[in-house]
């Protein structure tokens, strides 16, 4: 076969043509065998009988006029190499046909359907050029899937079982199809026998080891999404999902009160009694969420009075010791004793949680209160919610969730008569979100919890009601945001910031007046608060729209001018920048000389105050209004004329090469004076891109304007511009300006400006030395104060908070790596990076390396001959106990929420992960990078030592 396949591909049109006619001649006998040889055949000639784009590259192909997509009999060939045959390779060899047949489905760019084999049955394969997308996701999947559970590992095949729910829905959405009938007819055919044998697993103590728990959540996962499968299709009563369900609940309850009799705690018993309550936890989790499961009536049954009277965090004891080491021997993935724990009391609160929404009606309002029928935590609600926040201290965060459920509906009923157990709630549950702000996986799901029951309208009613401490505190965020007005340029509440008002001016066009008679004075402030330049340029741009769209809100505008100069200091500036646009404020006022007189008044007082800064702005702001004056010819102002026009004169024409003449320039020629139109730069790129990019914030704030293109059909009102900026703004580059308040004392001498030169910090090495050199001379420094370098190279480029790029810098410079690359060096003049990095930097060579240049950047490292190590937990990853690291050793560091990508996996020599013991899955990247950092060390000092020796 080695020589005659190969020569059968050379082959000639007929000799083709007779391999394929034997090939799928009808009535040809069917077995494994034949199967497994009629696939050897086929994918040795996949590329004649699925030829690609180009008939030149296969004359024969062209000359015997085949196609095997269109071959039924070949369909079936392939079906039956997936689905029955028993040999890995026949299995692979079918999925490497299908693959091909989709590929060049995709390249051809036609439509194409095969017949059904022997005229019977659904058509196995179908192409359609304008659903190329959607059939090039579906097959993708299908082929993944197959491929995953050809490794058989529990851990591989977990994660990919909801691309099955993509598969079918894709199916359900195309129901004139024919794919729909054969996965539906395929799928509900193995229901029954899979949906036993799940029964079976769980609850006939077949599972009692602690690989076993692994098995147990596979089957709960499959179990559900058999669930869910039936449900898209119609739900009926007797279906075989039906018939598990109950029994499944039944026999998970009755295992748990057996084993509350006190029986002696073995592994097997332990265990089981942990798979019952997971299973419970699934039946009750998949009943709350589908009301077409809801079993039994609302009446309370067995099942709900055992839920009710468990023992809340309740821990599973460890089995006796003499079952220990065999426990720990069982399997080198298994889980400790603690995961086991935590998802146990975990699997307990979604029962509750289950059972709480379902009696809520029954939870008295007190705890002297009494209803029938008698449900102890229902009962006992203040007990219950001590419970949950118990539950909070012993669980790991990532699987709270539950227990929020469970306080969303307690919290309500208990605000009145036990306060201060209900703040606790809020303070603990408070703590725990702000512990996964970096946890982006979990993050979300369970900040929505802790929204839905802090801010539920029940308890917002309530709180508002008896104005108590719950009251005080949901408006605590409120004092907070006043308290805090001072924060670093691209630090997290410069970022939050930046993005509500980029919200706000969104959603300017919904505005009416009766919203803003309710907020205008908050806008107005915001303008009186210490603002990074991004901030300021936001709010100064929504009060001229206000003022334009609402001109009635100008004397609360004025008022902003009078509140004492102590209180102004040079926040003032924020108005005063308003003012230089007061020609689009009039636009649509036809009396205008009221409005221009006042605001000279308003104007002139500023253009002599002590600050230079506020002088300069007052100016700017003179300059525009006599403009318009002079425009308008408006005769009561004629006496200021002289006065006016002199004073102008005088900036304009000032001598000397002071700061003073340079500051005029060079704010006269700041955008938000000259380019920036507040109307005709009203738009999407100019909120999302523009000004972001113009203002100084860091790179990962600019929202290209690409990312908006996809929703076009977002309603929008008439004169909004869509997306695109129609003036020459976007054509602008950040200047060495800034505006922002410097937060001086009204008293300040005028060289303390904040228009003075900015310092910038100066990285030597970005701009004289070459990249090349860049080791070399600071190997050259370091030796020169005695100080060792290593070989390591430590790359962070996909790394993106300060904290943990200035820790890392500092553990470089410590251990004398030999350069840290980051995705931009800009970072280091953020002071969180400095705050950790204690001017580390100054010591380290520092590579800028953007994450998109990675790819290039570990290709030439490893021409150079570096061996690329990732930190990351993969199927091969090698303990790092166990890894010895060569000296020229390059360190990848994955980003802190989503690790390393796929791509760059590709481009590693090694991953090693670090052994974990406890429950937290994972450690900081700073962390994870200072003790492989720490083992490199360690390793060639002991390398350095013995070669001494």
């Amino acid at each position: 076969a080695g020589r005659l396949l190969p020569a059968l591909g050379r082959c000639g049109g007929a000799a083709l043509r007779a391999v394929w006619g034997g090939l799928v001649v009808p009535g040809m006998p069917e077995g494994p065998g034949r199967v497994g040889s009629q696939l050897l055949i086929l994918s040795a000639l996949a590329e004649k009988l699925l030829p690609e784009p180009g008939a030149d590259s296969v004359p024969a192909a062209r000359e015997a006029g085949l196609d095997a997509r269109r071959c039924g009999r070949f369909w079936s060939t392939v079906q039956a190499g997936l689905a029955w045959s028993e040999d890995a390779l026949t299995r692979k060899r079918a999925r490497y046909l299908l693959q091909r047949a989709v590929e060049v489905s995709a390249e051809l760019g036609t439509d194409c359907a095969c017949a059904a084999d022997e005229g019977a049955g659904p058509s196995l394969f179908w192409w359609s050029e304008k659903k190329k997308d959607e059939l090039l996701k579906f097959w993708e999947n299908y082929i993944l899937i197959m491929e995953t559970l050809e490794g058989n590992q529990i851990h591989v095949i977990k994660p990919v079982l909801p691309k099955l729910n993509s598969l079918f829905e894709y199916a359900v959405s195309e129901e004139n199809d024919e794919v729909f009938t054969l996965l539906q007819n395929f799928i509900m055919s193995t229901t029954e026998s899979i949906s036993e044998f799940i029964l079976r697993r769980l609850t006939m103590n077949e599972l009692s080891t602690v690989p076993d728990l692994d098995r147990c959540h596979l089957y709960l996962m499959v179990l559900t999404e058999l669930i869910n499968l039936h449900l898209n299709v119609g739900w009926k009563r007797g279906n075989p999902i039906w018939r598990v369900i109950s029994p499944l609940k039944n026999a998970s309850v009755r295992h748990l009160q057996e084993m509350d009799h006190g029986q002696e705690p073995t592994l097997g018993r332990q265990i089981q009694r942990a798979v019952s309550m997971a299973a419970l936890a699934m039946v009750c989790e998949v009943i709350s969420q589908k009301p077409e499961l809801q079993l039994d009536s609302l009446d309370v049954g067995p099942p709900e009075t055992f839920i009710s009277s468990l023992q809340l965090n309740q821990t599973l004891q460890k089995p006796h010791t003499e079952e220990e080491s065999s426990f720990f021997e069982e399997s080198s993935s298994s889980q400790g004793w603690g995961k086991i724990v935590a998802q146990y009391i975990h699997d307990q609160w979604v029962c509750l949680s289950f059972l709480l929404r379902k009696c809520h009606t029954l939870t008295p309002a007190s705890e002297g209160e009494v209803l029938e029928p008698t449900l102890p935590a229902v009962a006992m609600a203040v007990r219950t919610l001590q419970s949950a926040l118990e539950a909070l201290t012993l669980l790991p965060s990532e699987q709270v969730l539950p227990v929020f459920r469970c306080m969303r509906i307690l919290v309500p009923k208990l605000l009145t008569t036990s306060e201060p157990l209900c703040m606790e709630s809020f303070d603990m549950a408070w703590k725990i979100i702000a512990s996964l702000s970096n946890t982006q996986l979990i993050f979300w799901s369970n900040f929505k919890a802790f929204v839905q029951f802090v801010f539920d309208p029940k308890v917002l009613t309530i709180a508002a009601k008896i104005k108590g401490q719950a009251y005080f505190k949901i408006k605590e965020d409120e004092l907070v945001s006043k308290s805090r007005t001072r924060y670093y340029v691209n630090s997290q509440q410069h970022r939050v910031k930046n993005r509500i008002w980029q919200i706000l001016l969104v959603l300017f066009p919904k505005f009416d007046q009766d919203f803003l008679n309710k907020v205008i004075d908050k806008i107005f402030q915001a303008g009186f608060i210490n603002n990074q330049a991004s901030i300021k340029y936001f709010i100064e741009w929504i009060i001229i729209l206000i003022l334009h769209k609402f001109p009635q809100f100008l004397p609360k505008f004025w008022n902003c001018f009078s509140y004492g100069e102590e209180n102004l200091k040079t926040s003032i500036c924020t108005f005063l920048s308003v003012l230089s646009h007061l020609d689009i404020i009039t636009e649509n006022i036809l009396e205008k000389k009221l409005i221009l007189k006042q605001a000279l008044i308003v104007v002139l007082q500023w253009c002599f105050n002590h600050n230079f800064s506020i002088r300069l702005y007052a100016l700017v702001a003179l300059k525009k209004i006599w403009s318009m004056c002079k425009g308008l010819r408006v005769e009561e102002l004629e006496a200021l004329t002289s006065v006016i026009e002199s004073s102008l004169s005088q900036v304009e024409n000032m001598h000397g090469a002071g700061s003073a003449k340079k500051n005029w320039q060079r704010i006269q020629e700041h955008f938000f004076f000259t380019a920036f139109h507040p109307l005709k730069d009203y738009c999407l790129e100019t909120i999302f891109y523009i000004l972001p990019r113009l203002s100084g914030l860091i790179e990962d704030e600019w929202i290209a304007i690409g990312k908006f293109t996809r929703f076009t059909d977002i309603p929008l009102d008439a004169g909004f511009q869509w997306y695109l900026s129609t003036t020459q703004l976007c054509e602008l580059k950040p200047g060495d300006w800034s505006q922002q308040d410097i937060g001086s004392n009204s008293g300040e001498a005028d060289n303390q400006s904040e228009w003075t030169d900015v310092q910038k910090k100066i990285i030597p090495w970005k701009n004289h030395v070459p990249d090349f050199d860049l080791e070399l001379v600071f190997q050259d420094r370091a030796a020169k104060l005695g100080k060792s370098i290593s070989r390591l190279i430590v790359v962070a480029s996909l790394i993106d908070k300060p904290t943990n790029l200035g820790g890392l810098c500092r553990t470089c410079e410590v251990f004398g790596a030999a350069a840290l690359v980051i995705g931009n060096l800009q970072c280091v003049r953020d002071k969180q990076f400095q705050h950790l990095s204690v001017s580390a930097e100054q010591w380290l060579p520092l590579v800028e390396v953007k994450p998109p240049q990675l790819i290039d950047y570990l290709q030439q490292k490893k021409a150079e001959g570096y061996t690329i190590v990732g930190v990351e937990q993969t199927a091969k990853s090698l303990d790092l106990t166990q890894y010895c690291f060569p000296e020229k050793s390059l360190l990848l560091l994955g980003n802190e929420r989503e690790g390393i990508p796929a791509n760059l996996i590709q481009q590693l020599d090694v991953c090693v992960e670090i052994p974990q013991q406890g429950i937290v899955r994972s450690l900081n990247v700073h962390v994870s990078g200072a003790l492989l950092i720490w083992e490199y060390i360690r390793q060639q000092l002991l390398k350095q030592g013995g070669s001494t020796a």
